[in-house]
């Protein structure tokens, strides 16, 4: 497979794991359990993995350590930067068509099973509404 190729499977790969550590149901008791913990460390990943844009930062710089694909031939490091960068572009694309795909399917939070250290950044303007008494 030529890099071109190569950086185009990886890009829809990340995309749909980015999709799923973000978004999916299966990862919000993970999601919850570092939201819940205490440090700035644990505060940066409960962010991280909060958003499939920046989970697919981390997944793309992986994928091109391991896969070596060179969409341009300067300087290794730059190239690899770049081939990255590319990949979280394209990896984008699959996360809109995905998050257009469930956003009428809205999942309800059950908000009285949330710890109360659960950051409220991390939930929606509807959920924040509806943890304040609003949407009650």
């Amino acid at each position: 497979m030529d890099a071109f190729t190569t950086a185009a499977v990886l890009a829809l790969a990340i995309g749909a794991v980015a999709c799923t550590i973000s978004l999916a149901k299966v990862f919000a008791p993970a999601r919850a359990w570092v939201a819940g913990r205490r440090g700035r460390a644990w505060r940066w990943l409960a962010d991280l993995i909060g958003c499939p844009y920046c989970v697919s930062h981390w997944l793309a710089f992986s994928a091109t350590v391991i896969y070596r694909p060179r969409l341009v031939s300067l300087w290794l490091p730059l190239d690899l930067a770049v081939t990255t960068m590319a990949i979280v572009a394209l990896a984008m694309l699959p996360v809109l068509v995905i998050r257009r795909g469930i956003a009428p399917v809205r999942i309800q939070i059950d908000h009285h099973r949330l710890p109360a250290t659960v950051p409220t950044t991390l939930l929606s303007s509807r959920d924040r509404a509806h943890l304040n008494g609003a949407g009650r």
